[in-house]
């Protein structure tokens, strides 16, 4: 089959976004469930927590920042101050 361009690109930035989401799920406990909103506006992903096998009901919203070092290797960090405030914000009708 002859392939002749001009093609879309696909964006090197679109490669680490998924990239940088696969490291984030691998570091959720397994039980838990990630969902991608259709729309970003400035929420990535809403993680929703299962705790004891129970969903409750509980999910925060993030958005995740990557960038790829001058080695070539990608990082992702996540602040402890930030994940304290991710986890404030989670559903407050359940702590009625």
């Amino acid at each position: 089959m002859e392939m002749n361009g001009p093609y879309p690109q696909r964006h090197p930035s679109h490669t680490q976004e998924d990239v940088s989401e696969e490291y984030f799920k691998s570091c959720l406990p397994r039980e838990w469930y990630v969902e991608k909103p259709k729309k970003d506006y400035a929420i990535d992903l809403f993680v929703h927590l299962v705790i004891n096998g129970n969903v409750v009901g509980l999910k925060f919203a993030l958005q995740l920042k990557s960038k790829q070092d001058a080695k070539g290797k990608l990082e992702s960090r996540l602040e402890k101050s930030t994940l304290n405030y991710l986890f404030t914000g989670l559903d407050q009708a359940t702590k009625r």
